[in-house]
Formats: structure tokens, C-alpha cells, sequence
């Protein structure tokens, strides 16, 4: 795809800089035409503009759009000041920002940025910014920066994978925040048809992984999606852990198992209770503790009221067709249902924590939150009680599991056994044929296994 954007002002300007650089040129491997040496030039600083197509800063763009109320913020005038001035704001946000300022004080500017013909910064977006910051403090000799300049026909295509080879491979020198990692890699699946291994062989990162960053950004999309933009992407930084684990286990998990721990886990990491205590809701039953828990507090009475109706479409988040919200925002983000929202039995499930989910994803931290009965949770309180009600649900459902293991342990133990010994067996022809092989050995453990067998066979009770 040709860049049609070019603004030939700054496109003028820039050749003759590159026209005036006495032929200077830097090497720049990760380009992917076979002539790499591109023309190098120092730029001032005031002339380059910050990429507002940044991988880094996707979400805090996000959040930007709607604190100002402006979705076209960065979008309807992207080198205009103030898209540029939000885009340096959020770059100053990063994490790791006054170590990067630090130390291009004390060494000045060690790697070239790379910009397009026409200044636009393709990488080095972070150093630029911290460069600005040195000036504003008074510290004018940080006025240039030294760029490796593409060429002008460059197209939008070559950009996008030259960032990707520069920034998003394992390589890289300062790492992606995980959410905006997880919307890179989903924009480069739309971009390419869903073809997670052509995904793989452009960022270089292992196939396993991509599908794994997809599932959690998708989780993450969903959640985003119910709360009805009262969530953010970056509201979810901290909890990748949480994420990875939930995705893992319902992955090929289907029907209401799939959902309640979908749901536990959403709810639990929307109420800060953390993901090492949510990991024992990786069960088919979590549900049943964590309603349990909720009607053992007098506080959450109402609560209880509201997760045990039946519902209007309106409460429960059905349409007359029945149709449940969760799979609206599925088929948004998906195109389709994943599975989402369908019962063992093929129907949908009006599942008391779906109901819980709906209900807490759209809360805010200000707004009481109404009942169908009329009566309405204050968001501090619920968050107070649902989190001690996830714990001890939590705990009980540890609890629970390190029972069954234990009751178990003699059969599936009995079972290991007995499929090692057969697996013994069907491999030995194969093991006597190697010159290595200790009949001798293989004899006495024998022996030692039917002995053992017979006090086993002395334990079972008539």
C-alpha cells in the first residue's frame, strides 16, 4: 500500500537537508529492501513529529480519546500540536521514562532515530520525546536528533514491518506493555486474514506464543466491551497474570464450565481480588461457591435477590430473542460466538454469575448501582464485600480440591501404575533389541512389583 500521506512542505525540507549531508549514510539492517545504507541527517527537534501510529501507546491513546472527550484527538490532525502535545504526554508516561531522560543527559543520543521522508518518526518516538524534555529544562545543545531517513516512496506496508522488526521481536530493547502487544499482534491478524504463522515469521516471536497473546486480548476486548467504556485496556495492566490463566484453562473447555470460569475470573479481577487466589476457580463448579459466599453476607441480601431471578431482558441481559449480551459483544469483536453463552445442552444459561459479570462490568467507582427491585449497591461497598466473598470462595474451593485429592490419590495413583506397567510391556521387544539392554534388571523390578502388588491386593477390604 503506497503512502499517500506524504506532506510535501516537510518532504521538500527534508531532501534538501539529506541533499546538504554530504552523502552520509548509516546502515540500517532491519530494512528490508536490499539496499540498506540509507542517507543519515541531524533534525531539529521541533521539525520531527512523533508517530501517532505508535504499537507502544495504543491503549494510552485510548484513554487520551476519552478523557478529552475527542475520538478524532489523535486521529482528525495527527501532526497538529494538539495531537502531538497529548502524544508526548503519554510518552512521558511510560514506564522506565526518567531512567531513558537520565541517561541520554549523561550520554547523548548513542542510536539513530528512524523517520519517513517527510519527518515522521518511526522509531525512536521515546528518545525524541526525551530529548524535548532535556530542552524544556533549559539544556538547548539536545535541540537535534540524528535520524536514518526511508525513502519517499516507502510505502505504508514497508512501515508497519519495518516497525515490527525494529520494535516487536524478541530482540527488542524496551518491551511492549503487554496490552498494547496484544492489540499489535490482533491488528496484524486482521491485517493478514487470521494467518497466525505468517504473524509469527514477520515479529519472530514463536507461534504458541502469538495464539496465546491473541486469546488474552480477546478476553481483554470483551471486558472492555461489557463495561461499556467504563473500563479501559490499561485498566487490565496488572493482571496479565489473571488473563493467562483463565485462557489457558477454558480454551478447550465448552458449555457452562467454560462460562463460570470465564466469568469468576472476569469478576474477580474487576473486584482486585488477586490471581493466585482466582486460580482455584479453574474448576467445573466455581460458581457454586461464590454464590454461596454472596448469600452468607447480610450486606449483599439485595444482591442475592437480583442473581436469583429469572429476569427481564433488561436485567439479565437477554434480548426477547435471547440472545445474552456477552455474545453480542463476542460476535462484535469475534465475528461470531466462540461458544460463549450456550449451555451443555445447547441453550442459554442464565447463569447467576453472568448475571454478576453484566452487572459489575458497568458499575463506576461513583454511581450507585440500581437493582431491578429498586434498590441500589453502593460501587465501594460491593467491591469491599464481593472481594471478601471471591476470597473465602476461593479458599473453600482449595480446600475442596486438596480433599478430592487426597480421597483419590490411591486410584489415580493405582491408575499411573498400571498404564506405566503396560507401557513397560508393549516397549520391551524394542529394548531387548539394543545391545544395552539389563535383562538382569528388568527381572528383579519384576519381582519388586509383584510384590508390591500383592500388599496391595492384602489392602482391599472384602
Amino acid at each position: 500500500m503506497q503512502n499517500l500521506y506524504l506532506d510535501q512542505a516537510r518532504l521538500d525540507h527534508l531532501r534538501i537537508k539529506v541533499d546538504n549531508s554530504e552523502g552520509k549514510t548509516e546502515r540500517l539492517s532491519a530494512w528490508a529492501r536490499q539496499t540498506k545504507d540509507l542517507p543519515v541527517v541531524e533534525l531539529e527537534l521541533d521539525f520531527v513529529r512523533f508517530s501517532i501510529k505508535n504499537h507502544r501507546t495504543t491503549a494510552q491513546q485510548i484513554g487520551a480519546c476519552r478523557d478529552a472527550g475527542d475520538q478524532e484527538l489523535f486521529t482528525g490532525d495527527p501532526l497538529g500540536d494538539r495531537a502531538q502535545n497529548a502524544q508526548y504526554k503519554i510518552l512521558q508516561g511510560l514506564s522506565g521514562w526518567e531512567e531513558m531522560k537520565g541517561d541520554l543527559k549523561r550520554r547523548k543520543q548513542q542510536d539513530s532515530a528512524v523517520v519517513t521522508a517527510d519527518g515522521i518518526l518511526v522509531n525512536g518516538n521515546r528518545r525524541a520525546a526525551g530529548l524535548r524534555s532535556l530542552i524544556q529544562e533549559g539544556l538547548l545543545e539536545f535541540g537535534y536528533i540524528r535520524c536514518v531517513v526511508l525513502p519517499a516512496d516507502t510505502s505504508a506496508d514497508e512501515i508497519r514491518n519495518l516497525e515490527t522488526e525494529l520494535q516487536v521481536n524478541p530482540d527488542l530493547k524496551r518491551p511492549y506493555s503487554w496490552i498494547n502487544e496484544g492489540l499489535l499482534i490482533e491488528e496484524l491478524l486482521q491485517e493478514n486474514d487470521m494467518n497466525f504463522q505468517l504473524v509469527s515469521n514477520k515479529t519472530r516471536i514463536p507461534l504458541r506464543d502469538i495464539r496465546q497473546m491473541y486469546d488474552e486480548i480477546v478476553q481483554v476486548n470483551i471486558l472492555v466491551g461489557l463495561s461499556e467504556d467504563t473500563r479501559l485496556h490499561m485498566d487490565f495492566e496488572n493482571n496479565q497474570a489473571a488473563f493467562t490463566e483463565m485462557t489457558k484453562y477454558i480454551k478447550n473447555k465448552s458449555g457452562k464450565e467454560r462460562e463460570v470460569v470465564q466469568d469468576a475470573y472476569m469478576v474477580g479481577t474487576l473486584m482486585d481480588v488477586p490471581y493466585r487466589d482466582l486460580r482455584h476457580f479453574r474448576r467445573k463448579d466455581p460458581d457454586t461457591y461464590i454464590i454461596k459466599e454472596i448469600k452468607d453476607r447480610e450486606a449483599l441480601d439485595d444482591l442475592t435477590d437480583f442473581l436469583s431471578e429469572s429476569g427481564e431482558s433488561e436485567i439479565n441481559g437477554e434480548d426477547e430473542s435471547g440472545e445474552s449480551e456477552i455474545d453480542d459483544v463476542l460476535t462484535g469483536i469475534l465475528g461470531g460466538g466462540d461458544g460463549g453463552g450456550t449451555g451443555e445442552d445447547g441453550g442459554k444459561e442464565n447463569l447467576p454469575t453472568r448475571r454478576l459479570l453484566l452487572l459489575v462490568a458497568k458499575s463506576t467507582k461513583l454511581e450507585a448501582i440500581p437493582l431491578s427491585n429498586g434498590a441500589t449497591i453502593d460501587p465501594a461497598d460491593l467491591k469491599t464485600h464481593l472481594n471478601q466473598a471471591f476470597l473465602d470462595a476461593s479458599n473453600e474451593a482449595k480446600e475442596q480440591h486438596e480433599d478430592d485429592t487426597v480421597v483419590n490419590a490411591p486410584i489415580m495413583r493405582l491408575e499411573s501404575a498400571i498404564s506405566d506397567m503396560q507401557r513397560a510391556r508393549e516397549s520391551l521387544s524394542k529394548a531387548r533389541a539394543i545391545g544395552e539392554w539389563d535383562e538382569d534388571k528388568y527381572k528383579t523390578l519384576v519381582e519388586v512389583a509383584e510384590e508390591e502388588l500383592s500388599r496391595v491386593k492384602s489392602s482391599v477390604k472384602e
